[in-house]
């Protein structure tokens, strides 16, 4: 047998050089000239050539540790009569297919590892050796392989984001060490991944994406590996951005007929916004300042919408095909939904929920404070504030709970009701209507200090309502008495004693007084509600009046101005109104929304509150 030429390499083209080789086992022929034919030896040797891509073999060849081995062979006319391939001396013969070797299981060790290939051909001779198989060209060639994992490539990567100095978003990663990079191939990680950028530099470790601003993206980033049939080190790398959320998305009525809202976006990355709203799709951009102003309605009001994120460069009109958030812009809602009231002591307004206390700029109506409390209420509940700064809130269970200040820190005393009116006075009492009259405490002690009966006997209890009113420096005392067999109505006015007994000083007989009370800083004035659609402004020492059509609301204790609904406002109208603190002079008056026709509306400092909702007279 010849001994074997290893292949050599001309250019991109492996040629083999091949040895006849010729495999006869040991024996004596038995013949004479008539049955032999001697046969010319074939020649020493002839040119095949092996293709792997324009890969060097001569070179460390990168692979997958499970894929693929291509080749391809030019055998000039000759043909295979077997393959085999060896890595590392184990057969992996059984995975040749049609140009390509499958080698499974290759060692994720960083080492170079040796593949074999060893080739048969015929000789063409037509001898009897070549007949019966054992007269053929044989040749061998020996790769080097590195493998790598096709599968989970991070850590080589090592990808983090960042940005670059115009707050785009940065893509950065490492030169894969131990292996020689061509380039890197970003793509963007869809469903069919989309080429963004061929980055030739091997040094160049960074990508600058300035399309991306806002949601989830994924990307994919290949390194390309030289010498290596498309083997590239891939990892993948979905961006960590900043949720824009309803709380980011915070409106505010800035006249009778805009809101504005003022999106927080912390991701840093330049980007425009438009808005969808309505059932037209109608659209409003804002550039980078996130305010946008959309047309209101009727205080108050609510609209919903889409709000997409658009880079800069975007085309306005594409605005669909970008990242969005569903929100919502209205009115601002109190956080207090059970009771509301001002405390002119602390400049401010207080209130409360089912579980948490609050205090209120006076301003602006925005929380200042808050704070969790014990007390179980219902939404009958009411909180009152003193002008001296003390605090009445009355529980589900008609206990009154009286504390110094209105942080709930300080509770004074408190004290089981009927569950009827009650008021703190400017002279630090604690008045507290009855069935049949009330009870005055000092709020300092505790103590009861007064109680006057005004129904004379058992039977009057049932068959007379009280709505007993007094004043904030507790001088004057209102009692409003109605016969529910009668239907008939008296008002008293009478003056307080010291020792809490009373002095008649009018009387006012009118089956149409449906309500009565007093100013909340001014405690000469009051105010007679009438069911036939009107109220009285009444001066309490001489009885003037100044009467108005319409449905009173409150009197601001800020300002003095008075608050109330139009005569119409339940037929349709809902216009509110509002008179100066003379109650003779209209200097505000605005349409509310239909939502529920019998909420109150309030007024604290211009701050205008309606069905839990405030907005600012003063814009």
């Amino acid at each position: 047998m010849e001994p074997m030429t290893p292949f050599k390499v001309s250019l991109k083209v492996l040629s083999f050089v091949l040895l006849c080789t010729l495999m006869l086992p040991t024996c004596a022929y038995d013949s004479d000239d008539d049955n032999f034919v001697d046969v010319p030896k074939p020649s020493e040797q002839f040119q095949i050539g092996i293709d792997l891509a324009g890969v060097d073999p001569d070179q460390v060849i990168y692979l997958y540790s499970s894929g693929y081995f291509y080749y391809s062979l030019d055998t000039r006319g000759k043909e295979i009569l077997d393959q085999k391939f060896f890595l590392d001396g184990r057969d992996i013969s059984s995975g040749i297919n049609n140009g390509s070797v499958y080698i499974n299981g290759g060692p994720l060790d960083g080492k170079e590892h040796e593949l074999k290939m060893i080739v048969g051909f015929k000789t063409g001779t037509g001898s009897l050796a070549e007949l019966a198989g054992y007269e053929m060209y044989v040749g061998e060639y020996t790769f080097k392989l590195k493998f790598i994992d096709s599968s989970n490539n991070s850590a080589a990567l090592n990808v983090r984001q960042t940005v670059d100095a115009n707050n785009n978003l940065k893509l950065v990663w490492d030169r894969p060490q131990g292996f020689d990079v061509v380039s890197y191939e970003i793509y963007s990680n869809e469903y069919t991944p989309r080429l963004l950028a061929t980055i030739p530099d091997p040094d160049q470790t960074w990508f600058v994406d300035q399309s991306y601003v806002y949601g989830y993206k994924s990307y994919q980033i290949a390194a390309r590996l030289r010498n290596s049939q498309q083997v590239k080190i891939t990892t993948y790398y979905t961006v960590s951005y900043s949720s824009i959320e309803a709380g980011h998305i915070q409106g505010d009525r800035i006249n009778r007929n805009s809101l504005r809202t003022q999106i927080t976006n912390t991701n840093p990355y330049p980007c425009k916004y438009v808005v969808e709203y309505g059932y037209e799709n109608k659209i409003v951009e804002a550039e980078r300042s996130g305010e946008i102003v959309l047309p209101g309605g009727d205080f108050p009001s609510w609209i919903s919408f889409h709000l997409y994120i658009l880079p800069l460069t975007a085309d306005v009109s594409e605005y669909k095909s970008y990242p969005y958030v569903y929100g919502s812009l209205s009115d601002r809602m109190l956080e207090a939904h059970i009771s509301l009231a001002p405390d002119l002591h602390g400049n401010r307004l207080v209130g409360m929920d089912f579980r948490t206390y609050y205090q209120y700029d006076v301003s602006s109506a925005l929380p200042t404070f808050s704070k969790a409390h014990n007390l179980t209420l219902h939404t009958g509940c009411i909180m009152k504030a003193s002008n001296t700064g003390y605090v009445a809130v009355s529980d589900s269970r008609n206990i009154l709970y009286i504390y110094k200040d209105n942080t709930f820190n300080n509770l004074l005393f408190q004290i089981q009701t009927q569950g009827l009116f009650f008021c703190l006075t400017d002279n630090n009492l604690l008045f507290v209507q009855t069935n049949d009259g009330f009870d005055v405490y000092n709020i300092l002690t505790g103590n009861q200090v007064g109680s006057q009966q005004l129904i004379s006997s058992p039977d009057e209890v049932y068959s007379q309502g009280l709505v007993v009113r007094i004043s904030s420096d507790a001088r004057y005392l209102y009692v409003l008495r109605k016969n529910y067999y009668t239907s008939e109505k008296q008002l008293e006015l009478y003056e307080v004693n010291p020792d809490y007994s009373l002095k008649l000083l009018r009387t006012e007989s009118d089956a149409k007084i449906s309500a009565i009370s007093f100013h909340p800083v001014n405690p000469r004035k009051a105010v007679i509600e009438y069911n036939d659609i009107h109220f009285s402004l009444v001066e309490v020492e001489t009885g003037a009046r100044t009467t108005v059509a319409g449905y009173f609301q409150n009197i601001d204790p800020f300002t003095g101005a008075v608050l109330y609904k139009a005569a119409d406002y339940i037929s349709g109208n809902y216009e509110v109104k509002v008179l100066d603190s003379s109650g003779t002079k209209e200097i505000w008056k605005m349409k509310l929304a239909n939502i529920n026709p019998f909420a109150d509306t309030r007024l604290y400092n211009n701050l205008l509150m309606f069905n839990g909702y405030v907005m600012n007279l003063t814009k």
